[in-house]
């Protein structure tokens, strides 16, 4: 059940990624169709391009966050409660709490430069 609800949320998280990105390319093209001057558009995309690593940060610090709650959940709370935890389930665990850490660190290679 955890599994299941660790990877809906790892999911929304990559969905919300995915519009932020399709956001951007319509943000683009408008830009072309308003007739902004270059200073104006500038501004512009310097003020998308904040607005997006500060999104892109919050995604993965949900991703590493959500990780790290799998881990206190699955491991640590058994072995606080007294309950008998297997290894293989403990290092299961500990790989999926990896493995979404590390979706956290690929979601900031979309970061953009603000210049």
């Amino acid at each position: 059940m955890l599994i299941w609800l660790v990877g809906l949320l790892t999911a929304a998280a990559f969905l919300s990624l995915g519009v932020l990105l399709g956001q951007r390319e319509q943000d683009l093209q408008t830009d072309r169709a308003a007739k902004l001057t270059d200073e104006e558009i500038g501004f512009e995309r310097k003020r998308r391009a904040k607005r997006l690593n500060e999104r892109l940060k919050l995604i993965s610090a949900f991703s590493s966050g959500l990780g790290v709650a799998f881990v206190a959940t699955s491991v640590l709370a058994p072995l606080a409660a007294g309950k008998k935890l297997t290894g293989y389930d403990a290092l299961l665990a500990v790989l999926i709490a990896l493995i979404l850490h590390a979706i956290g660190q690929a979601v900031l290679h979309f970061w953009k430069s603000e210049d």
